[in-house]
This record gives C-alpha cells, sequence and structure tokens, in this order.
C-alpha cells in the first residue's frame, strides 16, 4: 500500500516533468485517505505537494488522516473492504 500510493506520486511528479506549457492546467480535486496517522512514511506525499508537483500534474489534493475509529475498521490488508 505505502510502495503503490509512493509509486502514485512519482508517476504524477514524472507526468508532471514533460510539460512544456506555461499555462496553469485546470485542477481536479481528489482525497487521499491515508492508512494510520501520518509519520515519516508519509513523507513523499507531503513533500510532492509542498513542492507543488501534485498542482503541476492537474490536482488538487486534499490528504485526510485517519481518526482512531477509521484506523480501527482497515482489514489487515490496509483497505476497507479486505
Amino acid at each position: 500500500m505505502r510502495l503503490g500510493t509512493l509509486a502514485l506520486l512519482l508517476a504524477v511528479a514524472l507526468a508532471a516533468c514533460g510539460s512544456s506549457s506555461s499555462s496553469q492546467p485546470k485542477l481536479h480535486s481528489t482525497s487521499l485517505i491515508l492508512d494510520f496517522t501520518p509519520n515519516a512514511v508519509h513523507a513523499g506525499i507531503y513533500s510532492a505537494i509542498a513542492q507543488r508537483y501534485v498542482r503541476k500534474a492537474g490536482l488538487r489534493l486534499h490528504v485526510i488522516a485517519p481518526t482512531q475509529s477509521t484506523e480501527s475498521g482497515l482489514t489487515p490488508s490496509g483497505s476497507p473492504n479486505g
């Protein structure tokens, strides 16, 4: 799960590097629910947001940290559906 998230952000960042257009793309809003309380494992996500890679790729990313009740609802695979 963590590597998949990091790979997704890396792909978004690399896709943004190929853009030569000076105009700002239309931003698409999306949310990312973390699998557990934010810590060093999530640094890549926050770094991509801070360095504006996510916006350059046309995304407005809203990161949601799970609450205690959300964490207990996750299965061992890290997803709510198992």
